[in-house]
């Protein structure tokens, strides 16, 4: 099984009913963004409008240093590394700080696929959820002029995994 078919597989395995639909499809999006073979079903950070010739700012609006990518933005950006410790702190250690040569589609199959089978939805939710906040958070930069500080983000990623829990018992953060 190739790379691809198999991360395919852990979405479908694990995050059919952990998230609602448009975090799903967020999230699959996010999976599909380093494979290379999704055109048009990615974010469209910097990279891909620049791609497109849609006018935009490329440099990332949640640190103001790197080009963005869906890699950085996710994963290699300050911000978003702070983002991660956080989460990695609230999880006990369940959700891993990307390291700095982490790929985004490795670094999420290896996250879901290191833990014990009764934790990977719980997993799974938690790289949904903190993606979408950062992501929310980049469109809110941009679109809005509005800034949140790390700890209403990270307020942000607990709120709603708090409002899932209470509607569906699922993900359990202990």
């Amino acid at each position: 099984m190739g790379s691809t078919t198999l991360s395919l597989h852990i979405w479908h395995s694990f995050m059919a009913h952990i998230a609602p639909f448009k975090l799903n499809m967020y999230g699959k999006h996010t999976q599909k963004e380093s494979t290379g073979f999704s055109h048009g079903c990615c974010l469209l950070t910097a990279d891909k409008l620049m791609a497109r010739n849609w006018p935009c700012n490329p440099v990332c609006p949640l640190c103001n240093n790197e080009a963005e990518t869906a890699t950085h933005m996710c994963l290699h950006c300050p911000f978003a590394l702070l983002v991660w410790s956080k989460v990695a702190i609230w999880t006990m250690g369940l959700i891993s700080v990307p390291t700095a040569d982490s790929n985004l589609q490795e670094w999420w199959a290896n996250s879901i696929t290191m833990v014990p089978k009764a934790k990977k939805r719980t997993v799974a939710a938690m790289l949904i959820y903190t993606t979408w906040n950062l992501w929310k958070e980049r469109n809110r930069r941009i679109f809005e002029g509005v800034r949140c500080s790390l700890l209403q983000v990270f307020s942000l990623i607990k709120e709603e995994v708090a409002l899932r829990q209470r509607a569906c018992g699922a993900p359990m953060i202990e």
